[in-house]
């Protein structure tokens, strides 16, 4: 049973830059099925049986958030989540479904591809050629939509060097922690508080002079916990404070600048299209001070690539206004439209089953978008089940969902095998 194979792979450690055990485990599993398995250079995985006309593709780590080490499954309503953590049905359900096709022996491809959570590392990397001329990605979360469009992004660093000064006063560890997080694109119109801004929106408020500050998990999740060490004139009795010590300390100088600029640094959905959907946007993601030096990270996101680059252009002059370097890396162009003969058949399976299913486009990172550039004459679409909140400690999973949607695969399968 599916269910069965995903609760299996809970088990085995599976974070980004630390599933070296689960790409084994996935390795040796096709093996022992009798399909033939390529791994490159950079641990994606390709498992193929002679007479595939379809390419099956997914990631095989997940964004861990809490306690991921020691996950605790929970069933209840006709779902399934995690205590206290993120599941990871955002990508293993899938991988599940492809381990329930190889027990049986099924004639279909698979491409399983790295790091994909922390900048699609492995699609982008991709040494791996598949041999069909279709391929279906099961990175979708919710059962309605067969998606053939998606965000295109880059990470975008601001960084400057710290000016401090000594002065006296009062001393707090101050946290904001507890918020619910998100998927940084297709949770950004949510209006999911950020953990970051709610800090620096109190510190600002009570003037407070900065000794450390540091918040956000990951640059594709929305802010969780954000923290800092700061200097008050005045004591205060708010929640999130924890009274140190009166005494002096050394304090950024341009407290009130750094301040002020995380204040109005926009946040969430930047523009949206005729239809109103969302065109682009940006997720205040990490905010981290080491060594004299502060660090300020988003993700910027949109559909179309000349917006991308507006978007970009925007931060570099808000940034340049307050004295800040910039970099941008892992900048990938957006999956545009691409309606074909293979999206339509794969809307027409999933039309049996769910009756008003439609086209889609999402505001996230799918692997498409880059494995276009590498297989350039495949034919692609992406499905899945509905995963809610993924990234997040809320992240569950319908179970329903997951057998129509493998249900779906197979009879697609079937008729591209004919």
């Amino acid at each position: 049973m599916v269910l069965d194979y995903f609760k299996e792979f809970t088990k085995i450690p599976r974070c980004s830059q630390n599933a070296d055990k689960f790409k084994d485990y996935i390795v040796d599993f096709a093996t022992k099925h009798n399909y033939d398995v390529e791994v490159d250079s950079i641990k994606n995985i390709l498992i193929t049986k002679k007479g595939s006309k379809l390419t099956l593709q997914a990631h095989y780590d997940m964004v861990c958030i809490g306690d991921t080490q020691n996950m605790v499954l929970v069933e209840k309503d006709g779902f399934l989540s995690a205590k206290n953590s993120s599941l990871g049905a955002d990508n293993a359900i899938a991988i599940a479904m492809m381990f329930e096709m190889m027990s049986k022996g099924i004639e279909v491809d698979f491409l399983l591809t790295s790091d994909e959570e922390i900048g699609l590392v492995g699609a982008r990397a991709l040494e791996l050629k598949t041999k069909t001329s279709y391929l279906l990605n099961l990175d979708s979360e919710d059962e309605n939509f067969v998606t053939i469009s998606c965000a295109g992004g880059c990470d975008f660093i601001a960084y400057s060097t710290i000016q401090t000064q000594i002065i006296d006063g009062f001393i707090y560890d101050v946290e904001f922690s507890g918020y619910d997080g998100g998927h940084s694109g297709i949770d950004i119109d949510k209006n999911i508080p950020n953990a970051i801004k709610e800090l620096s929106k109190e510190l600002q408020s009570l003037d407070a002079k900065i000794i450390e500050i540091n918040g956000g998990e990951r640059r594709n999740s929305i802010p969780v916990k954000a923290k800092a060490k700061v200097l008050l004139k005045d004591k205060t009795t708010h929640k999130n404070f924890k009274y140190i010590s009166k005494s002096s300390s050394e304090v950024f100088k341009n407290s009130k600048e750094i301040l002020e600029l995380l204040n109005k640094i926009k946040h969430g959905v930047l523009e949206k299209d005729s239809d109103q959907d969302i065109l682009s946007s940006a997720n205040l993601a990490k905010i981290t001070t080491t060594n004299k030096e502060i660090t300020i990270e988003l993700s910027i996101r949109s559909m179309k690539d000349e917006n991308l680059k507006k978007e970009i252009s925007n931060y570099i002059e808000f940034f340049n206004f307050y004295s800040f370097k910039n970099k941008q890396k892992d900048y990938y162009s957006p999956w545009e439209k691409d309606k074909n003969s293979f999206s339509d058949l794969v809307l027409e399976k999933l039309q049996n089953d769910v009756k008003d299913a439609s086209y889609f486009s999402i505001h996230a990172g799918l692997e498409c978008g880059i494995l276009k550039t590498h297989l350039k004459d495949v034919k692609m679409a992406s499905i899945g089940p509905n995963i809610f909140s993924p990234h997040s400690k809320s992240e569950k999973v319908e179970i329903k969902s997951v057998y129509k949607i493998y249900n779906v695969v197979l009879e697609l399968i079937e008729e591209l095998n004919k």
